[in-house]
C-alpha cells in the first residue's frame, strides 16, 4: 500500500467548482495544470487579520519595551544600592 503525498481530489459541489475556478485561472495565468495538479499547487497564505494593528503600535511597542527596560535597571539599582548601604 502506499500512501499519496497530495491532497485527495475536491469532493463537494463547492470544492468541484473552486477546483474548476483554479485551474481556469491557472491556465489563463499559462501554467500547466497536468495529471497530479493538486500536488502541485501551494496555498496560498494570507496575511493575519490583525497585522495592520501591530505594524501601527510597533512604535509605541518598542518605546514601552524601553521604558520596561529601564524601570528594570532602576529597581535592581535601588535593590544593590540598599544592600550595599547594610
Amino acid at each position: 500500500q502506499s500512501k499519496e503525498t497530495s491532497s485527495a481530489p475536491p469532493k463537494s459541489a463547492l470544492e468541484l467548482a473552486l477546483a474548476k475556478t483554479s485551474r481556469e485561472s491557472r491556465e489563463a495565468a499559462g501554467q500547466n495544470v497536468g495529471a497530479g495538479g493538486w500536488a502541485k499547487v501551494t496555498p496560498v497564505s494570507t496575511k493575519k487579520v490583525n497585522w495592520d494593528l501591530k505594524r501601527d503600535i510597533q512604535h509605541k511597542m518598542d518605546k514601552l519595551e524601553r521604558r520596561t527596560q529601564r524601570a528594570i535597571v532602576d529597581l535592581l539599582r535601588g535593590r544593590l544600592e540598599r544592600e550595599a548601604a547594610e
